[in-house]
């Protein structure tokens, strides 16, 4: 009940601020504001002394006349240009609306430049309703041919154009009246330093598109497209330091399964590591040292660090099985042999390499980077909670 009591009695200020009817509520309001000062600061100002009385009646006029300005000019220029809008609306011109639209942003900021602004744009609402009677037909049969229409939706086609050509002789010159008066308001307000401009903070800068970063979008799209779209946990920037000294600029691409090392320069995967099999870290000496190690497992080679194995050839290996099958007859196991389990002989495990890459970063993202790694490299094991 509460509730509903209050929704009641804010209803009237809810309407009263729709600038379709002028913000009358902005406009009670402010006059409010005008007659607390006018009355408030010479009564301040009594308590204080003859010259202070004197110093508040004159602000106290000088704020209620403001105010009242401020609101009046306010009220009037909002309801024109809701009247404005909803004219342009009604004229059924999508092209006029979107241009007026457009032009209604650029706001003005003095009273001369208003005026300029509010005389052009009615002149071209009267051009355009005059224009719009033939044009509005022609555009709509222009369509219907372009869409191989019959006779009937022709003919239909162009009544409609006449009769939105009709109705932008009504709405357009009334929306462009409405737009003179917004106009006008808007530079007197500004002008006169009743309403101000939001101003700009900063300059724009232009970035060409050759030194615009790469962004998440980029990758999974052109990169990771064969993947399903996986996931991309973090992108680092990083410089990829080569063997021989050299630096680029590249970026670390970790995913779920699989950490991507992608060179900006030449915009192009250079390396894949999958996450199981990889250790990162970061140098305890150099805080912007990124290190990357893979281990992989040693296969044996034909050429062996103790000597050089040769291969058997085809006759070689034939001979061998054939003396190997008639000497093995020849042979039979003793008891003793037979008693005596062989000895069981650890097989030693399968050599590996470490592959180790560097990479430059900045400090407290590459603490981010490792801290996702872990995170995504436990939860490709199956370590921790999920």
């Amino acid at each position: 009940m509460h509730y509903a009591a209050g929704a009641l009695f804010r209803a009237g200020w809810v309407v009263g601020s729709l600038e379709i009817l002028g913000s009358p509520a902005s406009l009670v309001r402010s006059v409010g504001n005008g007659i607390s000062d006018f009355f408030r600061l010479p009564y301040e100002g009594l308590t204080r002394g003859p010259g202070a009385f004197v110093s508040g009646v004159s602000r106290g006029t000088t704020s209620f006349v403001k105010h009242i300005s401020k609101g009046t000019l306010t009220s009037i220029t909002n309801l024109a240009t809701s009247l404005a809008r909803n004219m342009d609306r009604l004229s059924l011109d999508e092209e006029h609306y979107n241009r007026q639209e457009e032009w209604r942003r650029q706001l003005p900021e003095s009273l001369g430049e208003g005026l300029r602004q509010g005389l052009s744009r009615l002149g071209i609402s009267l051009l355009g309703a005059i224009a719009g009677i033939v044009d509005q037909p022609m555009q709509n049969f222009q369509k219907t041919s372009e869409a191989q229409a019959s006779a009937g939706h022709k003919a239909k086609g162009v009544i409609s154009g006449v009769g939105k050509g009709i109705m932008g002789v009504f709405t357009k010159p009334i929306g462009g009246a409405a737009e003179l008066v917004s106009q006008t308001g808007y530079g007197i307000l500004h002008g006169a330093g009743l309403s101000q401009l939001p101003k700009q903070r900063y300059q724009p800068s232009d970035l060409h598109a050759d030194q615009a970063p790469n962004s998440h979008v980029k990758y999974v799209w052109k990169m990771l497209q064969s993947l399903g779209r996986p996931e991309v946990h973090m992108a680092l920037d990083v410089v990829l330091v080569r063997g021989s000294g050299q630096e680029h600029e590249g970026c670390l691409l970790l995913t779920s399964e699989v950490l991507f090392v992608v060179s900006v320069s030449e915009d192009t995967q250079q390396q894949a590591f999958p996450v199981t099999e990889i250790d990162c870290t970061q140098d305890s000496k150099q805080s912007n040292l990124l290190t990357v190690q893979l281990k992989q497992p040693r296969v044996a080679c034909d050429v062996e660090v103790d000597g050089v194995r040769e291969r058997l050839s085809e006759q070689q290996y034939n001979r061998l099985v054939d003396y190997i099958t008639k000497t093995s007859c020849h042979l039979a196991p003793s008891c003793s042999s037979m008693q005596t389990s062989s000895p069981v002989v650890a097989v030693d495990p399968p050599l590996s390499t470490v592959k180790t890459y560097h990479y430059l970063v900045d400090p407290h993202f590459g603490q981010v980077f490792i801290s996702k790694f872990t995170m995504v490299k436990n939860k490709a094991l199956r370590k921790g909670f999920p």
